[in-house]
Formats: C-alpha cells, structure tokens, sequence
C-alpha cells in the first residue's frame, strides 16, 4: 500500500468531510455534535491558511489528513497551535496516523511555531491517540473534566504537549 503525504487541496474537502463526519457521527474524537459540509471546512481552513494542512492519499483517494490550528486567538499564543489528525476508519492500524503526525510536525518546524497542544477525549479508543502523540515526544500535561459533553455524558480531556523548538 502506497500511501503519499500531500499538501491539502480544495478538492479534497469532500472526501475529508466523509472522513470528519464518520468520527462526529459515531465517536468522542472530537466533541462537534453535528458535522460540517465540505464547504464549512473549506472556509476554516482557509481562515488559517498560512498553517499547515496535510493528507494522506492512496491512489487518488484521501484516507487521512491531519492539521494545526490556532491554539488561542490572544497574540500572545501566536507560537503555540493545536493538532488534529484523523484517517479514514477502514485503514486504522496501518500507519498512516503516525505517517501523518511525523509530516505534520515537520511541516511545523518550517513555521514560527515553537509548542504544540493535542487535546485528545478520554473514551474506549482513546489509547491509540494518546500513544501516537507519545511516540512523537508528546508528553501529558494534564487531565481536564467534564469539559465535553456528547453521547449524553460528560468527557474528559487529556492535554499533550510538544515544543517543536525548546527553550
């Protein structure tokens, strides 16, 4: 299986809103309770155009993507964002999170970005989230609780922390 890492295009918005819509629809991956259209991705992603943005692509297929945004709107966060990487759930297990995270971070040592947030749920599958970003040299900072609530109960938050370039 040969996956290639790219740069997002606008044309791939429809195959990652399938993607996104599957882990709004069925998980606590991420605590949006209604899923966005392509066209609301597109214009999200190009409030934060200058971050990186980043798919994986088996053949002409997207299967996964992952990206930054802004950690915090206040200047003073301007060098820190928050991480967020998903892959289609038929190819979970093959790599391509991890293919996707390690591009990822290399994308964000060519920006002024020195700290790096992944806010990860804490539910069933949460494991393997929290086990990629350490492999990565993410390290945990903490635990918030109750700040999610979906599936009709309340969720805890575990925050990871990288520093792309430490002090």
């Amino acid at each position: 299986m040969s996956i290639n890492i790219e740069v997002v295009h606008e044309t791939d918005f429809l195959d990652i809103a399938a993607i996104y819509q599957f882990y709004v629809e069925n998980t606590l991956a991420t605590f949006e309770i209604k899923a966005p259209h392509a066209k609301e991705l597109i214009e999200r992603w190009q409030r934060h155009i200058e971050m990186p943005f980043i798919v994986a692509r088996l053949r002409e297929e997207v299967v996964g993507f992952a990206y930054v945004r802004p950690y915090h709107q206040r200047c003073a966060y301007k060098s820190t964002v928050e991480d967020s990487v998903y892959v289609h759930p038929q190819h979970t297990q093959k790599g391509i999170g991890a293919r996707l995270l390690e591009n990822l971070l290399k994308a964000c040592q060519d920006k002024t970005i020195k700290e790096i947030i992944a806010r990860i749920a804490i539910w069933e599958n949460s494991a393997s989230s929290i086990n990629l970003h350490k492999k990565f040299g993410f390290q945990e900072k903490g635990c918030l609780t109750n700040v999610g609530f979906k599936f009709n109960r309340f969720v805890d938050t575990v925050l990871l922390q990288k520093s792309i370039y430490p002090s």
